[in-house]
């Protein structure tokens, strides 16, 4: 995963593992804490099983996406950011 910010006074880069993030280990956490954070929004109510599965087509789309961002933005200042799988 590639994250990098642009602005007109500094640039960001941060490279981090892919896979450091969406493992079966993650997948456990995000289980139990996801449904903590955001129970005043919504009610979601994810199992073990479905965390991997969604972990493991995030992964998936890392290749489908072959070096296109999977998020852009842009700010009116000039600023901008982008998010790579």
């Amino acid at each position: 995963m590639r994250i990098k910010v642009s602005s007109e006074d500094s640039n960001f880069n941060l490279r981090l593992p892919t896979r450091l993030f969406f493992n079966p280990i993650t997948a456990a956490f995000c289980r139990l804490a996801i449904p903590a954070a955001a129970k005043q929004y919504v009610q979601i109510d994810l199992t073990y099983t479905q965390m991997r599965i969604l972990f493991k087509e995030i992964r998936r789309c890392r290749k489908l996406l072959n070096g296109e961002p999977l998020v852009e933005v842009a700010s009116s200042d000039g600023s901008t950011v982008r998010v790579w799988l």
